[in-house]
């Protein structure tokens, strides 16, 4: 409230107009009310990282053979990985291994990766 200046509720029709990247722009706020133990805020992470986890458990059942399945990370709230990394594997189940991490490199590092990929399949499928 006191960053965007009036209560909360107050902001609502506001703050649902912006769409996903302006409701996205208040994720620092609700990490740091996380971080200061604000139980609503942890409770929207927390909302948040069990709809992560649902997408990587979706991941492990299309690649079952994946041991442990690599679930790399990128943007603006990897910066908050040490928060968010064990609400995430909160809502894993135990039997299930996940190998969670930030990626480190460059985004376009990873652009290329790809690039080479895509290329390298478009190759066997001309031969």
């Amino acid at each position: 409230e006191e960053t965007i200046g009036k209560k909360a509720v107050d902001y609502l029709p506001e703050f649902y107009a912006m769409g996903k990247r302006g409701i996205a722009s208040f994720a620092p706020l609700v990490t740091a009310a996380a971080k200061e133990g604000d139980e609503v805020a942890l409770e929207i992470l927390s909302l948040n990282m069990k709809e992560i986890a649902s997408l990587l458990e979706k991941a492990k059942t299309e690649l079952p053979n994946e041991n442990p399945l690599k679930c790399i990370f990128v943007g603006g709230l990897t910066a908050e990985a040490d928060l968010l990394f064990p609400l995430i594997r909160s809502h894993l189940p135990e039997e299930k291994v996940y190998d969670i991490r930030v990626y480190s490199r460059e985004a376009v590092e990873g652009a290329i990766l790809l690039a080479k990929e895509v290329a390298k399949e478009k190759g066997r499928e001309k031969a």
